[in-house]
């Protein structure tokens, strides 16, 4: 059973809540970053380059499974030429548009063929803007202007539910290699998913139903494949309206 886990850029936003997230669940943690984290973890947190090896080995060793977060970007972010089609889902990759993105997916290619390899499964997760309810507040001021969220298709994913993501990963039965997107269910915006569609990329075709507030990031192969389904979204703080 895995129970010691890696969890890489611990400091970082993702990677704080998923350590809280994973000692919540009663797994041992080992927590590394290169820099300090703002506060206490509930763990301590090894300082550690892991691009030198000799370090990175000294990190893994005992672990049984390490925590890496890939990104919306390798789908084709930011969204300054229009994506093929909306709910954008996992065919729409490889699309890197800079080289931020460009890295997450050498780094999925990499992983996939040492999976291969190796026989030691890999699951990426292309995390959407990691937010939580200490932004929720800012949301108002996107409403009046579309244009401004448009680089993601107005998407995020609440924290507490990327941490689960992340939990779900290690939980799940995994063979092979295979990422996921991991979006919230609705957008960050007050209005229509398909009115906002057709304003901002009008040739876009939407191919399936997504409701009202829809996002059009779809994770609906992250909830077949690791049972993910997003709990959270800043309309439980702000509303709607």
């Amino acid at each position: 059973m895995i129970k010691r886990i890696c969890v890489t850029g611990a400091s970082g936003r993702a990677g704080r809540v998923t350590v809280a997230e994973l000692l919540a669940h009663g797994y041992e943690v080992v927590a590394t970053d290169r820099v300090k984290p703002p506060h206490d973890l509930g763990t301590g947190v090894l300082l550690a380059d892991l691009t030198d090896h000799g370090q990175a080995v000294e990190v893994l060793a005992g672990t049984d499974a390490v925590v890496w977060a890939s990104s919306e970007t390798t789908l084709g972010l930011p969204f300054e030429v229009p994506p093929r089609y909306a709910p954008v889902d996992e065919d729409h990759y490889p699309h890197p548009t800079t080289t931020y993105a460009l890295s997450k997916v050498a780094s999925e290619t990499i992983a996939g063929h040492i999976a291969d390899w190796s026989g030691v499964p890999f699951i990426g997760l292309r995390f959407s803007n990691i937010l939580g309810p200490a932004d929720y507040e800012r949301f108002p001021s996107y409403w009046p202007d579309p244009q401004a969220r448009k680089w993601n298709l107005w998407g995020y994913i609440d924290e507490r539910d990327a941490a689960a993501a992340g939990r779900l990963a290690l939980e799940a039965p995994a063979e092979g290699s295979a990422s996921y997107i991991i979006a919230a269910a609705d957008t960050v915006m007050n209005r229509s998913s398909e009115g906002l569609l057709k304003e901002v990329f009008p040739d876009v075709p939407l191919t399936r139903d997504i409701g009202e507030f829809g996002s059009l990031l779809a994770a609906d192969r992250a909830a077949k494949a690791l049972g993910f389904v997003p709990q959270h979204s800043w309309r439980d703080h702000l509303g709607t309206a």
